[in-house]
């Protein structure tokens, strides 16, 4: 996956590309030994009070499904953890611990949550979420960077984690660069309209 965004010099392709390649790197030392792993990446921003999630899951719905993802953008950085264990009934470990972090994040710290069509993080995340998709502009319509297309969540990542259930670290590689590119163009939503949006943004 390395090298797929050299040809793009906007910040947006840059956190990609850097990410594409530690990404390639990480996988390529060996990852089997672990359930799961966590990707950060700096950011010139920080949030202060709002978080952004996004998450990738199995289903539709908890019980149909699991967590396969959780990604946000929480203070001056990008968060984002991948599911690498399947077995053993680990999906639901592995959203129950972000459950509980998410409601210690908004009841404890004190920090608004947002999601694009938050219904759907709110099911499986057991958290009320302000809505991002009330600005009732497309993802790829409101930034101009849907010229590189990760994939429709619906239809691709049922197949990218049947793969990566066999051992396809790259298709685990896509599940987490998709992740990614939602998560950047859901800042830019907030960015955009966030005079419309409650909560706040420091920049350092």
């Amino acid at each position: 996956m390395s090298g797929l965004f050299e040809t793009y010099s906007s910040p947006h392709y840059v956190i990609l590309n850097e990410l594409a390649n530690t990404i390639d790197k990480t996988f390529s030392n060996g990852v089997s030994d672990y359930d799961e792993i966590t990707f950060r990446v700096p950011l010139r921003y920080n949030l202060g009070n709002v978080a952004i999630v996004d998450i990738e899951t199995s289903g539709f719905v908890p019980y149909r499904g699991g967590l396969v993802t959780f990604g946000a953008i929480k203070g001056n950085e990008i968060i984002i953890t991948q599911r690498l264990k399947s077995g053993g009934g680990y999906h639901k470990v592995f959203r129950q611990k972000y459950i509980d972090i998410v409601n210690r994040w908004n009841e404890e710290d004190s920090i608004d949550l947002y999601a694009y069509n938050s219904s759907f993080e709110s099911k499986w995340l057991e958290c009320r979420f302000y809505e991002l998709m009330k600005t009732k502009r497309k993802k790829d319509e409101s930034v101009e960077f849907s010229d590189f297309h990760f994939g429709d969540a619906s239809k691709d990542m049922t197949r990218w984690w049947r793969s990566a259930k066999r051992g396809d670290y790259s298709s685990h590689g896509k599940i987490i660069l998709h992740n990614c590119n939602c998560l950047i163009k859901e800042l830019s939503l907030f960015l955009i309209y966030r005079d419309s949006i409650d909560g706040g943004i420091v920049v350092e």
